[in-house]
């Protein structure tokens, strides 16, 4: 097993980063015990990819992008024997001049990487590897081989699938870190390790790996009518104007500054939900996520968390009052009284008291 990197040069990281992140706008996070994930729509910063690397969360990336392309491709091999299975399609890719990574994992099982050196439609990478395997005697099949990204494409607000990085804890497994294994075809030796084996690894591009697929592919593809991309929406998360409103007017840094919570240049801040001794809370502007307890969301959950409210509606219809957003009509100019959101369980109070007085 590997040990957690103690220092990522920004070179490695930037190189890592153009390996994985299809999409800069969301990432997933795994509990911390391997019981299930998170999907986080914030910017994936890189003090984030440099956490995943160090050991400290486990992220994973999604693809393909808006445009139904991917930076990679992956097989999971997810049997007692994947391991090798994913070294020997490795041999059989290298020997075609197709290479790829192994990606060792708990019980034999394993991932199989392919790097892209420019983004790349996903579908005929899909139909390519699908038919590969299914040469090779192993058929796709969930759970069993599955190739990733999972969609040709995704809907304007969709998201696409997700698949754990390498070179992080793998939470299901102890808080291991497994190696990755390159193979030198010329030298018919493996070199197993950790970040570097792994930027070693070239990239492929489209034009090789359907060399190495099965005829029956590349004459499909020549036959295949490409889908038109999605339109995509200027904001994949749509929102409600009165929620918009609250976005324009409060931010996590403000309501953190107005509880005495300060937000360093990093953006990052001390947890208010759990001892946190050094900053876990991380600011995106009016969304936050806690790399500690896992607490996250929009600055109206941030709100209704500090002040303990049940429901995300209270929450809101407290700010509305405070930032002076009127529901009915949230681009209507109104009055911001800081008073009212430093005391802002009285505000709530008060709106429980208008309830009562009108039922």
């Amino acid at each position: 097993m590997l040990k957690p990197l103690a220092r990522i040069a920004e070179a490695d990281l930037a190189a890592y980063r153009a390996r994985f992140v299809n999409r800069d706008d969301v990432f997933g996070r795994q509990w911390d015990d391997g019981g299930g994930w998170v999907r986080i729509p914030a910017p994936l910063i890189d003090d984030i990819l440099r956490a995943h690397l160090r050991g400290f969360v486990t992220i994973g990336y999604y693809g393909p992008d808006h445009d139904g392309r991917t930076r990679w491709a992956c097989v999971d091999f997810d049997t007692d024997d994947g391991e090798d299975r994913g070294r020997r399609l490795q041999r059989w890719l290298a020997e075609r001049d197709v290479p790829a990574l192994v990606e060792r994992s708990a019980g034999g099982r394993c991932h199989l990487w392919l790097f892209f050196a420019a983004p790349t439609a996903a579908a005929p990478i899909r139909r390519a590897l699908h038919g590969i395997v299914t040469e090779m005697g192993w058929p796709p099949e969930p759970g069993v081989v599955e190739i990733f990204p999972k969609h040709d494409s995704i809907d304007a607000d969709g998201f696409g699938s997700l698949i754990r990085g390498p070179l992080g804890r793998h939470r299901r497994a102890g808080g291991a870190i497994f190696p990755v294994v390159r193979y030198d075809a010329a030298t018919g030796r493996y070199h197993s390790g950790g970040l570097p084996v792994l930027l070693a690894t070239p990239t492929v591009d489209l034009a090789q790996l359907l060399a190495a697929a099965p005829r029956s592919v590349t004459v499909a593809l020549a036959f295949e009518t490409p889908r038109p991309a999605p339109t995509r929406r200027d904001d994949p998360l749509p929102v409600s104007p009165v929620t918009r409103a609250i976005y324009e007017r409060l931010s996590v840094r403000q309501l953190l500054a107005e509880k005495g919570i300060a937000v360093n240049a990093a953006g990052k801040a001390r947890c208010p939900f759990h001892d946190d001794h050094h900053p876990s809370l991380q600011d995106y502007g009016t969304r936050f996520h806690c790399f500690g307890c896992g607490a996250h969301g929009d600055v109206i959950t941030l709100y209704q968390l500090l002040h303990r409210l049940p429901e995300r509606w209270r929450a809101r219809h407290a700010l509305c009052d405070q930032l002076g957003i009127d529901p009915d009509d949230p681009g209507r100019p109104g009055r911001r009284d800081d008073a009212l959101v430093r005391r802002g369980p009285r505000v709530v109070q008060l709106s429980f008291w208008r309830e009562l007085k009108g039922a």
